[in-house]
C-alpha cells in the first residue's frame, strides 16, 4: 500500500473524513513531508502499537480484569497473561502502600 493511500484510508476510517476531505489532507501531508525533509526516510511501524501508554493498560487491566476473562483481557490489550499478572500486582502493591 502506498503511503498517500495509507494516510488517505487512516483519514476516512480513523478520522472520519470525506473521501474528497481525506484525499486533499493526504496529499497536504506528504507535500509537507517533502518540503521539510521528510521524504526518502523509512519509518518503523511496530506491530505492538498501543494508544494507550503502560500505565493506562495496567489501569484498564485492572479495571476489565474479573478472573475469569484472562483470556479476553490479553487478546483485547494485544499483552500475554504474565503481563495481566504482573500489572495486577504492581497495582495492588501501588494501592496498599
Amino acid at each position: 500500500m502506498s503511503l498517500g493511500r495509507l494516510i488517505n484510508s487512516a483519514l476516512i476510517d480513523g478520522a472520519g473524513l470525506s473521501s474528497a476531505d481525506a484525499e486533499r489532507l493526504a496529499k497536504h501531508i506528504i507535500e509537507w513531508g517533502g518540503r521539510n525533509g521528510v521524504s526518502g526516510h523509512v519509518y518503523y511501524w511496530p506491530n505492538s502499537y498501543s494508544p494507550l501508554s503502560a500505565e493506562e493498560r495496567a489501569a484498564a487491566i485492572a479495571r476489565e480484569f474479573d478472573g475469569t476473562n484472562l483470556a479476553e483481557v490479553c487478546e483485547k490489550y494485544g499483552v500475554g497473561r504474565t503481563t495481566v499478572y504482573r500489572d495486577l500486582h504492581q497495582r495492588r502493591k501501588q494501592s496498599s502502600a
